[in-house]
């Protein structure tokens, strides 16, 4: 019986991934009130190591407190937060599963509300799904948060995880100082793409620095902000590139970002499309990258997320509600059971296939 394209192994850098099933990253409310791991969240993760996926990725967890979006989210800045990381960790690795920690700083989408603070930003631009105009970062304020962001993936190794994602879209702060549409700075921080580069470009590098040669970085990038005077496909295939060379091991591309106050509702855009249209423009990212490419984005089905990875246009599959909704889809796929003629019952979960 021959296995499906999405079954078969894969590396990551040095990472070794028993197959190339991704559990993408969906903030979760089910930390306690200081950010740590409670045994909801263990659970919730053990679930879909249990079912067989490849490499999970956690929620974005923040790198400082000002950088929360929403109370009882992950976080991983201070180091009392490790030994719960810790705890999550080998309980996924008992299950010969992989994992992925998501780090990330909401910027101008934090609430102070959350945070007791005003969210500050790039720049004090507005946008329309936010209730609060953020302030503008100092340029030690920025040096504050690379340094955030190293000590952060310091804890991440000490917890024992196998990578680290960057959440460098979704109009979080990394994207905020990439994209000319909401980085208004005069600074070396601001301006030209070169300048607007080096925010994220300076977190890969100290990144690396405190995770070493064996851990695998990627970054979650924006692939076509969908909006006048925003990033565009050649944008990001060049931002890619630059990650890439600065230290990245695989990227994990979306699409969309919120306008700025005074744009229309008829002109917004979202993260959310068709079964397989967000997979389809991954094809565009892995002419300008030679590492790992992850599509995401409405793979519902084993055949779909098959498709895509044969047809080269993607190495690896992220899926996020197929996986919320069924802990072991990818056991319960025809072609697992196939391989196991006369199974009645799923061995991980013991329901009847």
């Amino acid at each position: 019986m021959e296995i499906t394209k999405l079954q078969s192994p894969i590396s990551i850098g040095k990472l070794g991934l028993s197959n190339r099933l991704v559990m993408s990253p969906m903030l979760l409310s089910i930390a306690n009130d200081e950010g740590e791991v409670t045994q909801d969240v263990i659970d919730y993760y053990e679930a879909r190591a249990k079912g067989g996926v490849g490499l999970i990725i956690t929620g974005a967890a923040y790198v400082t407190d000002t950088g929360k979006l929403y109370a009882k989210t992950h976080a991983i800045s201070d180091d009392r937060h490790v030994s719960g990381w810790r705890k999550l960790v080998r309980r996924v690795h008992s299950h010969k599963s992989k994992i992925a920690i998501q780090l990330g700083h909401g910027g101008a989408r934090s609430r102070s509300t959350v945070t007791g603070q005003q969210p500050a930003g790039p720049s004090s631009v507005s946008f329309t799904d936010l209730p609060e105009t953020p302030r503008e970062l100092s340029t030690t304020e920025i040096h504050d948060l690379v340094s955030a962001f190293g000590q952060a993936s310091r804890r991440a190794r000490e917890a024992g995880f196998d990578a680290i994602e960057l959440h460098c879209s979704a109009g979080f702060l990394i994207h905020q100082f990439i994209s000319p549409y909401s980085n208004r700075r005069k600074d070396e921080y601001g301006g030209d793409f070169a300048n607007r580069m080096r925010f994220p470009l300076e977190i890969v590098r100290r990144v690396r620095d405190n995770v070493g040669p064996d851990l695998a970085i990627g970054c979650r990038i924006p692939h076509d902000e969908i909006v006048p005077g925003g990033l565009t496909l050649e944008d990001t295939r060049d931002i890619a590139a630059g990650l890439v060379k600065a230290g990245v091991d695989f990227v994990r591309v979306v699409v969309g970002v919120s306008p700025p106050k005074g744009r229309t509702d008829s002109q917004r855009t979202s993260t959310t499309r068709p079964e397989g249209q967000l997979p389809a423009l991954s094809h565009a990212m892995k002419q300008a990258v030679k590492v790992p490419v992850m599509a995401t984005g409405g793979i519902t089905t084993i055949e779909q997320a098959d498709k895509i990875l044969r047809s080269g246009s993607a190495d690896l599959i992220a899926a996020g509600l197929a996986l919320l909704a069924d802990p072991y889809w990818l056991v319960h796929s025809p072609g697992y059971i196939e391989m196991f003629p006369g199974m009645v019952y799923c061995p991980q979960c013991g329901h009847k296939v």
